[in-house]
């Protein structure tokens, strides 16, 4: 008896484990950012968190059993059945696909907020459901949210903008403004060297020449290293451009760092028209050159 009294208690405190581990999961699982939810052959969610529930404007308990299909527009869901349905044929039993797509949201002015998909397949013993998926989505809308205000202010920005990645190789984050300012397009993967100073070369002294130099060497050195050589970097340089009046522009060159881990891992280059300011600037000298001639 005394035996059997142990193996019931015994019994009790795993069942008591179990219990409290299954509700701190619960509770894990409803807390868990984006949407987060588990579904079957049917397209059915069985299992989903708080997200999936306030975006079917419906409480937790009633998600069970719902399409999820009805979190999107019907055009979006096509798509992403078409990716369900590609996870679902791979043989491969931990197959995976990562993309991007928008749930119906009223509140966006583009009637859907951006989200980025985690499928993969869930490995289970029962078959009752079919073959299980665990979808993982995360709400991405602030973030494609400030790349259009970005660009917005990139397409009527009067400054030429561009960034130079770690190999020295311009990215394909341009202003496009860029493209008015050097009179040609189809900058990304060129180096700034190529784009920038090489057609100007001859007019350049030679120090600016040697200041292209250390511009070349400053990537991927430190910060102490780029505050000894970025005072020899060319500042302004005259830009040829031979379907312009005077031959070319005055172009104002300024260098910002990106730093991480006190090593340069790109440079923001910045471009700003100074031809009139250089224009007013030489005709003012020229007329007080005229008045001094007067005079004497």
């Amino acid at each position: 008896m005394e035996s059997i009294n142990q193996d019931l208690q015994a019994s009790y405190s795993v069942i008591k484990l179990l219990e409290g581990s299954n509700i701190n999961s619960e509770r894990v699982f409803k807390s868990l950012p984006g949407v987060f939810a588990i579904i079957n052959n049917e397209d059915e969610i069985l299992r989903g968190n708080q997200a999936i529930a306030t975006y079917l404007n419906v409480d937790q308990e009633e998600i069970l059993r719902k399409p999820f299909s009805r979190l999107f527009t019907e055009e979006s869901w096509n798509l992403f059945a078409t990716q369900l349905k590609q996870i679902r044929s791979d043989s491969n039993e931990s197959a995976k696909v990562d993309f991007e797509l928008g749930i119906e949201s009223p509140d966006m002015i583009s009637g859907e907020k951006s989200h980025y998909w985690h499928l993969r397949k869930m490995n289970v013993v029962s078959k009752t459901e079919g073959s299980l998926i665990i979808v993982i989505g995360e709400d991405i809308s602030e973030l494609r949210e400030s790349e259009r205000k970005l660009n917005e202010i990139f397409s009527s920005i009067p400054l030429g903008i561009f960034t130079v990645a770690s190999n020295g190789k311009i990215e394909d984050f341009q202003s496009s403004y860029l493209e008015h300012l050097l009179g040609k397009s189809d900058f990304t993967g060129k180096t700034i060297r190529e784009v920038l100073f090489d057609p100007t070369i001859d007019r350049m002294t030679d120090e600016e020449k040697e200041g292209v130099v250390s511009l070349d060497f400053v990537l991927g050195q430190g910060a102490v290293t780029y505050d000894m050589l970025e005072p020899f970097f060319p500042k302004q340089i005259f830009y040829p451009n031979s379907n312009l009046k005077d031959g070319g522009r005055w172009l104002k060159v300024i260098y910002q760092p990106v730093i991480y881990d006190d090593q340069i891992k790109r440079l923001l280059i910045i471009l700003e028209d100074r031809t009139e300011i250089i224009k007013t600037r030489e005709m003012k000298k020229k007329a007080q050159l005229m008045e001094d001639l007067s005079v004497q």
